[in-house]
């Protein structure tokens, strides 16, 4: 059965997911394109360092997905389907966005009461918990499309990730000319930290319960 795109279209819900999810991807993206040159080229990590250090982000992400999902999970029982996707989606989202502002505003690093962390530390310690913290909500957008999709779960999945897709076009492409047009590897961080905070604000709109087809109902499987 296809879906109703005129209907879908007039749905506000639908372009709040799509919004949040391309914003999002504008801070995320920057992992997958841009990490590796930044910690070599901002923050000044030999080759040693870069195989010592350089795959923590991901570790951490991975381990986001997976906590992030639970937590959602256990929320939705404890506090219903909206609260229970919207406090991890928003928390994740906005943790994130200051995680990366907090990096790309101490360049020589930092110092948390005893504990001093150069440049290159702080930068992976920060990243890594921004990448840990976005990534919890990632599980989540995607059950946000089962909510409100049900049986066309898989095209409001579809539309949500088109519209990532094109925020991680715009945010590698960006960040290479805004690199080069403020003569730092930081400062572009900071935009991105706030596409996050948007995200996480968009998050917060979201309505899980409100389907995007009124009366739709996931198909009944029959027994073999």
């Amino acid at each position: 059965m296809r879906l109703p795109w005129a209907q879908v279209f007039k749905q506000r819900n639908f372009w709040i997911i799509l919004a949040m999810y391309h914003t999002y991807c504008w801070g995320s993206y920057f992992y997958l394109s841009w990490l590796h040159t930044f910690l070599v080229k901002g923050r000044g990590m030999n080759e040693g360092e870069m195989k010592n250090l350089s795959w923590l982000p991901f570790v951490a992400g991975m381990i986001g997905n997976i906590f992030g999902g639970t937590m959602s999970d256990r929320l939705v029982l404890r506090l219903g389907l909206k609260q229970g996707r919207r406090i991890v989606g928003c928390a994740g989202l906005a943790m994130s966005g200051v995680f990366m502002l907090t990096c790309a505003l101490n360049p020589n690093g930092i110092a948390w009461g005893p504990l001093v962390l150069d440049g290159k530390v702080s930068g992976i310690v920060l990243l890594s918990l921004g990448y840990f913290s976005m990534d919890c909500m990632l599980p989540v957008a995607w059950a946000v499309c089962q909510d409100v999709g049900r049986k066309y779960a898989g095209a409001v999945s579809g539309s949500m990730n088109m519209a990532g897709q094109l925020g991680s076009f715009m945010s590698s492409v960006a960040f290479g000319y805004l690199v080069g047009a403020w003569g730092d590897y930081n400062l572009p961080l900071i935009p991105f930290s706030a596409s996050l905070m948007v995200s996480a604000f968009l998050f917060t709109r979201i309505n899980p319960e409100q389907q995007l087809i009124p009366g739709d109902e996931l198909p009944v499987q029959k027994a073999a």
